[in-house]
């Protein structure tokens, strides 16, 4: 009885074409794998200081499995 995206919002990580596809067409979020592996690599060489929050762009492919939340504020 859970609707998607009234009751919950559904996100996923990259943007593969197939997620429009699906019902409801999930939201895909897509960062740089390549850096944050090689960030990761270096923490682990102590090349890089280990922080409690290190951050990294995405990119955001909104499609209808998220709530809209301007509308909910309405």
């Amino acid at each position: 009885g859970i609707r998607v995206p009234e009751d919950v919002s559904l996100l996923v990580h990259g943007d593969d074409p197939r997620l429009k596809d699906c019902i409801p067409a999930l939201t895909g979020a897509k960062t740089d794998f390549t850096v944050m592996s090689r960030d990761a690599l270096d923490i682990i060489a102590v090349n890089l200081p280990s922080l409690p929050l290190r951050l990294y762009p995405a990119t955001i492919a909104e499609r209808e499995s998220i709530v809209n939340r301007m509308d909910n504020t309405q």
